[in-house]
């Protein structure tokens, strides 16, 4: 377990965590907007999904701040959702686990 106070160093751990996933399922708890707790299991790189043109599937990667968002295929609802990273409290990846 790693746990980090400066959140900043933090949230570049998971992001680089999740970007060696190349797709395997990872686990993250956020604060959801309505302030409740979320623990999801999801995974980046889905495509299956997505629908229409090249205009749709870049609104989907695209829709919102690549910075301050994480665009993931949440497995249990099986549809797309976006992560704020700012309300990330904790993410397992590739066995590691992170504490902010």
């Amino acid at each position: 377990m790693q746990v980090h106070k400066n959140s900043t160093q933090a949230m570049r751990t998971i992001e680089a965590l999740i970007a060696q996933t190349k797709g395997q399922f990872f686990t993250v708890a956020f604060i959801k907007q309505d302030g409740t707790t979320h623990v999801m299991n999801c995974r980046t790189g889905v495509k299956k999904y997505l629908k229409g043109t090249t205009t749709v599937n870049r609104s989907i990667t695209d829709v919102k701040t690549p910075s301050q968002y994480l665009n993931v295929w949440d497995a249990t609802k099986r549809a797309y959702r976006s992560v704020n990273k700012e309300t990330i409290l904790w993410a397992r990846v590739g066995g590691v686990l992170v504490v902010l």
